[in-house]
């Protein structure tokens, strides 16, 4: 018999998604010729003319490099670094920032 837990905003574990601002705070970096080999762990594909039209790579704050949409779209699901699970702010870690900075 299996038992699941469900906690409140219908997830079973986990780590909760990253905050937006954390998402939108992320650096942008150019993988240049430099780094040719450069892949994303996300998605397995490296730098080519394909994913340097899709937009530049961003940089976790661990210092990992992915493609910026497929990070983007990673830390809507999940809120740490797939390489070494660096744990981002999460949304209703922000929430609750927030509604202490009006409390004050």
């Amino acid at each position: 018999m299996i038992i699941s837990t469900s906690l409140p905003g219908g997830t079973t574990g986990g780590v909760a998604p990253a905050s937006k601002e954390a998402i939108e705070a992320l650096r942008d970096v150019v993988v240049d010729q430099l780094a040719p080999a450069a892949e994303c762990a996300i998605c397995l594909h490296g730098q080519d003319a394909a994913t340097a039209a899709a937009g530049r790579w961003k940089e976790m704050p661990c210092g990992h490099r992915f493609h910026g949409v497929c990070l983007v779209k990673w830390l809507r699901v999940h809120g740490t670094c797939p390489m070494c699970r660096h744990q981002m702010p999460a949304e209703e870690a922000a929430a609750a920032a927030a509604a202490e900075g009006r409390r004050s």
